[in-house]
């Protein structure tokens, strides 16, 4: 794919039918619940391989944990996120683990795509409709949740629920894409920003004539 555009994962074309798509992620806590934590951090990394357009087959679990962190703690995480490679449909074979100050928890993720369905940032053009598939924001709302300076109603117990719900739901159900397939053409794609980083499981598709994310194209 070259490094220029800086996009989303690797890609690595096999033959005419097949190509493989992979990359990986992990990150401290961003949520209190060790569930939600590992929940949220499988579907962030997954989230990479829907956005290039493609669907999620295998996962490696990458873990760094305090030796003294509690052991139900620890399965709390692995649970969220080998629950949601599972809804994924992809399969969880094992992982790597070592010592470490800070919790930290993600994934390796391997998927397959069409090599003429690759999506990248690389065409996407001003004019282009832009579509979210996740609401905006999530990841500043959460730093504040953590932080204790979130108020009003996105800092009450609705607000916080919603936010981890977000976060936790699969990052691009293959039922949604092909839908807007099938009524747009999809030019480019990748994981939006709410936080510094690119934001918790959500992929931005865009649609229309021509792409529209693209360094350097004066879109953004």
């Amino acid at each position: 794919m070259g490094l220029e555009v800086s996009d989303d994962a690797a890609v690595y074309k096999i033959n005419d039918e097949v190509a493989v798509i992979q990359t990986l992620d992990f990150f401290p806590p961003v949520v209190d619940d060790p569930y939600d934590y590992g929940a949220i951090a499988a579907a962030n990394a997954m989230s990479d391989v829907y956005a290039m357009g493609g669907e999620v087959v295998l996962a490696l679990n990458i873990c760094g944990f305090p030796p003294d962190l509690p052991s139900d703690v620890v399965a709390e995480i692995l649970r969220g996120g080998a629950e949601k490679v599972a809804e994924a449909g992809g399969v969880l074979a094992g992982g790597h683990t070592l010592d470490d100050k800070e919790p930290k928890y993600g994934l390796a993720v391997m998927g397959f795509v069409h090599p003429d369905c690759v999506l990248t940032k690389a065409g996407a053009r001003p004019g282009d409709a832009l579509i979210l598939t996740k609401p905006l924001g999530a990841g500043i709302i959460t730093t504040a949740l953590k932080g204790q300076v979130a108020d009003g109603p996105r800092g009450s117990r609705s607000g916080i629920h919603e936010k981890t719900q977000s976060g936790c739901s699969p990052a691009d159900p293959a039922g949604r894409r092909a839908r807007l397939h099938r009524h747009h053409r999809l030019c480019a794609a990748g994981p939006y920003s709410g936080d510094g980083r690119k934001e918790r499981s959500g992929d931005t598709i865009l649609l229309g004539e021509t792409p529209l994310l693209g360094r350097g194209k004066g879109v953004c």
